[in-house]
């Protein structure tokens, strides 16, 4: 049964594309029917100010972003720092954060291979190659080498092989985050940028901002925090980022001490704002240009 609900200053288009539960959908003519992983065949789509969606409200909450208020989170934070991201919100608030907290190990694997390459062209399509192997015959039987040579695809393989992920989904991010981000630091070739974006596209822990070359270019124009660094690994296992000795130099601490709920939606919108100009110089077009410190 078709339902629709109102939607107010939201776009589903904008919302899906930095999400990584993206990997999980088939997209034709702007429906979203999910194809892998826990129900499947849902689907959503926007008409204007209507999102219709097939299934339980529950499920499209997650799963198209409506839960997550950028405007509500950033009334919690500092004036000071609300200043500096405010042209971000004006812009932007049609963002929202897509999550999935149900299909974990689809989740870690969409993550896990985005690092250093381009999601939409490459992540995209390893993954739908992996996920049908998956849902047919479980995450073991997956030939990860045969798909491809990448140094993601190789080091995923071996993660699989030694069976990190066999368990991945007694690894719960309720209660501790913080204890979660620990152990999970502890697999093969997992930083905190991975961690970190695991944690905020699989719970509502929005605070977790994975920062990664997109933040880092948009903060050093837009100057969202002042710190200019990426985290240490060896830090965030011993750590959380409020008692870290590298947290004035840490764009990731400063972000989650400074923005709290609202730094995992400053980071998806870094990504977001990076690709659609900054990476295709489009300064004259920039609804951020009056901001910028670029020269």
């Amino acid at each position: 049964m078709v339902r629709a609900v109102r939607v107010h200053d939201y776009s589903l288009e904008l919302t899906m594309y930095p999400s990584f539960t993206y990997t999980l959908y088939k997209v034709e003519d702007s429906v979203y029917t999910k194809v892998f992983g826990v129900n499947i065949g849902f689907k959503m789509w926007q008409d204007k100010n209507l999102l219709y969606y097939n299934g339980d409200y529950e499920f499209l909450e997650l799963a198209s972003g409506l839960w997550y208020d950028p405007y509500s989170k950033a009334s919690k934070i500092p004036r000071s720092y609300r200043s500096r991201v405010g042209r971000l919100l004006d812009v932007y608030s049609k963002v929202r954060l897509a999550i999935n907290p149900y299909d974990t190990i689809h989740m870690f694997i969409s993550i896990f291979l985005s690092r250093r390459t381009d999601f939409h062209v490459n992540v995209v399509r390893w993954c739908k190659k992996i996920f049908q192997t998956i849902d047919t015959y479980g995450v073991r039987s997956v030939d990860v080498k045969s798909i491809g040579g990448n140094y993601q695809l190789l080091q995923l393989s071996k993660v699989i092989s030694l069976g990190f992920l066999d368990n991945l989904e007694d690894l719960k991010v309720k209660p501790n985050p913080w204890i979660f981000r620990s152990k999970m630091l502890k697999i093969p070739y997992v930083g905190p940028k991975t961690v970190h974006a695991y944690i905020l596209f699989t719970s509502k822990h929005s605070q977790f901002a994975p920062t990664d070359v997109h933040m880092l270019r948009i903060n050093k124009l837009l100057g969202i925090v002042d710190a200019n660094e990426t985290p240490n690994s060896k830090y965030c296992i011993r750590y959380t980022c409020f008692d870290c000795p590298l947290l004035q130099k840490c764009v990731t601490g400063s972000l989650i001490t400074c923005y709290d709920e609202l730094a995992g939606w400053i980071q998806t919108i870094a990504y977001v704002h990076d690709s659609l100009y900054c990476l295709k110089s489009r300064c004259f077009e920039c609804p951020l240009r009056s901001e910028c410190y670029k020269p």
